[in-house]
């Protein structure tokens, strides 16, 4: 976790607040650090931070539109302004906190060469919108033990937003042409089972030549086609050598593989031992997925298994 226990010490639990059209908040000089996330309505955010130089104008940093499904991270030393939905008013969760200086350097350092303050999808970002329910359910508890447990949660939230991983929204590596490519495999995988599927078959039904299909995927992920394929059909053998009692010429059938043999020589190529050890470690054996992580290819494999 990016920071110690203790290192990022809330004020309270969540809080709502709610404005009338058009009301203001600020401009404002931030001396702690706050989460904001909408509920209701709308807000232009504009944060701007103090010049290092007297009577020099401040350095202009976002505004920005927050509505619900937005989370906005305010920083300690800048200056803030809200102008709230001019039509239907708005109302938004809060919590501010501090931080201790090692935290602090901890959060800068991760704003580096990013937009800032940090707004996020709480949508494209899960597991963040769950978070926010839980935190307001623990508001609404009112006891010792949930301050205690939504202080932990503030800290995960922080170190979720700045830091990650969290989910998003397909990489832009994924191309029409190669989602397209990807969705008929899968769409033949569920009709005929996961049998070896040919880059000419692939490329006629995403109506390109085998070339071009070919260099667009490598592209992309640096690999070929067909070997991802491999890679995505291998792994589902592995969780089955994990998961299941099939033994491994019923595993290697179930993967598209005609030849057992042929299936365990290229399970060791991609995982270092054969089928038949790597099901005996059972718990012991690893992530069954990791040659797929390895090659930076679990976007093609969460298109062809969702």
């Amino acid at each position: 976790m990016m920071f110690a226990p203790g290192a990022l010490r809330p004020s309270s639990t969540v809080n709502i607040s709610s404005y009338s059209p058009g009301a203001r908040f600020g401009p404002r000089r931030m001396t702690d650090y706050e989460l904001v996330w909408m509920l209701t309505g709308s807000a232009r955010w504009t944060v701007r931070r103090p010049s290092a130089t007297m009577g020099a104008a401040e350095e202009h940093l976002a505004s920005v539109r927050l509505e619900p499904g937005t989370v906005a991270l305010g920083i300690r030393g800048t200056d803030e302004l809200y102008e709230w939905d001019a039509v239907h008013g708005a109302s938004h969760a809060w919590v501010h906190f501090e931080v201790d200086p090692a935290a602090e350097r901890a959060i800068l350092d991760r704003l580096v060469g990013s937009d800032v303050p940090p707004v996020r999808e709480l949508a494209r970002a899960e597991p963040l919108g769950a978070l926010t329910d839980y935190l307001l359910a623990l508001a609404r508890a009112g006891s010792d033990e949930g301050r205690r447990r939504s202080d932990e949660m503030v800290a995960l939230f922080v170190d979720l937003l700045l830091s990650g991983p969290v989910p998003g929204p397909a990489p832009a590596s994924m191309s029409p042409l190669i989602a397209a490519a990807l969705d008929f495999v899968r769409q033949a995988w569920r009709n005929d089972g996961h049998r070896i599927l040919s880059l000419a078959e692939i490329a006629e039904a995403a109506g390109v030549s085998s070339a071009h299909l070919s260099r667009e995927f490598s592209k992309s992920f640096g690999v070929g086609l067909i070997h991802a394929l491999e890679l995505v059909r291998l792994g589902r053998a592995a969780i089955a050598l994990q998961r299941s009692n099939l033994n491994v010429e019923e595993v290697s059938r179930e993967a598209g593989f005609v030849s057992p043999f042929y299936f365990s020589r290229r399970f060791s190529a991609a995982y270092g031992q054969p089928p038949g050890r790597y099901r005996n470690l059972r718990a012991g054996a690893g992530d069954p997925l990791s040659p797929l992580t390895t090659a930076g290819l679990m976007p093609v494999w969460q298109l062809l298994t969702r």
